[in-house]
């Protein structure tokens, strides 16, 4: 017989499971996180470090586990623990705080509010390639979502998180003067928007997307002083016409159909949109090539899998096809922040002139 004894077998392992243990139960760090966010700790500890018995009392917790809470948050990096009293880190000081105009906790507040609970029906939809959300049944994402307007707002504030980074890097990157007229495709609350406005204030700035979005984009545009800058303009890219505009951005939106004819559909409509030499931006978290190194894009194509009937994140190379397809020209991809990246193609010039289509 050639089977080891447990000491010769445990003499040829050269690895340990605990790696594999921690992310099995990475569920654990992620709830103290997403928990502490929903306490609004963050907030609380903005004007500067409180003692455990402080903050117990603050947001009403029990004194069973406070402490492992916190010192949990502590280990994690989230708080920083000095002299016995419990601060804001760096970053949480600046993005997790709703006092901080950099405030982009939204996205994690849907987390917690919503994605987990669905989260946990993950083998159903890998089973079925059904969405397990509130759209269980055949129902439309969109209806349902804005249909409650709590839904709604706590849906379209997480875009500003998960849009923030790539905005960002987008309009430090891409220059937003060379065009007469911006539109920004499923929008949202406006934070690209607002950004290009900030930085090239003679453009003219439209946020396109569907009706119930536009009572976000108003509190959004006017807090950040724009209510004169940027317009919103109501309509669905799939039914309705889209505003004239020689520069079109689609951030995060396509993947909400993956490779469906809704995707091939959008991309042909935004072409004929456009003037000759006109453009289309489309920023997602591409999957690279290789299918390995953007976890975050992974995952969140499966993330799509439950939130959607047939949405999926794609790598840059399917969508530049898709968008070759559509009739762009000159498609190229350019990195922006963190996992997401941009395609940028463009609308064959002719010996046309005149106003904008």
């Amino acid at each position: 017989m050639n089977a080891l004894t447990p000491e010769k077998e445990n003499a040829n392992i050269a690895v340990t499971p605990e790696k594999l243990i921690q992310l099995g139960l990475g569920f654990f760090a992620s709830k103290v996180f997403l928990s502490a966010l929903k306490f609004d700790l963050f907030t609380e500890l903005s004007g500067g470090p409180l003692l455990a018995g402080e903050i117990r009392a603050r947001l009403g917790l029990h004194p069973r586990g406070v402490l492992d809470f916190l010192d949990a948050l502590s280990s994690l990096g989230v708080l920083v623990l000095k002299d016995g009293a419990y601060g804001n880190s760096p970053e949480t000081q600046v993005y997790f705080n709703r006092r901080s105009q950099y405030y982009v906790g939204h996205m994690l507040e849907m987390a917690n509010d919503r994605l987990y609970e669905f989260w946990g029906r993950l083998e159903e939809a890998l089973m079925t390639g059904k969405p397990q959300n509130e759209t269980r049944g055949g129902k439309d994402f969109f209806e349902v979502i804005y249909a409650d307007p709590e839904k709604r707002n706590l849906f379209l504030k997480a875009m500003i998180g998960l849009s923030a980074g790539s905005s960002a890097a987008l309009v430090q990157k891409y220059n937003f003067g060379q065009h007469r007229v911006f539109c920004d495709l499923g929008g949202g609350p406006g934070t690209l928007s607002a950004l290009v406005a900030g930085k090239f204030p003679d453009l003219e700035i439209i946020n396109f997307d569907l009706p119930p979005a536009e009572e976000v984009f108003n509190e959004y545009i006017s807090r950040q002083g724009l209510t004169e800058k940027v317009r919103f303009a109501s309509g669905d890219c799939l039914q309705d016409p889209l505003p004239p505009a020689d520069l079109y951005v689609m951030g995060h939106v396509l993947h909400g159909w993956g490779s469906s004819p809704e995707t091939h559909r959008m991309l042909s409509k935004v072409h004929k949109s456009l003037p000759p030499g006109g453009k289309l931006i489309v920023v997602e978290s591409f999957i690279d090539p290789e299918r390995s190194l953007n976890t975050f894009g992974l995952l969140m194509s499966l993330d799509m899998l439950i939130e959607t009937p047939s949405g999926r994140n794609f790598t840059a190379p399917e969508l530049q096809e898709w968008m070759q397809g559509a009739g762009f020209k000159n498609v190229l991809y350019e990195p922006l922040a963190g996992p997401h990246g941009m395609l940028i193609g463009e609308k064959e010039e002719d010996n046309s002139h005149g106003n904008l289509n």
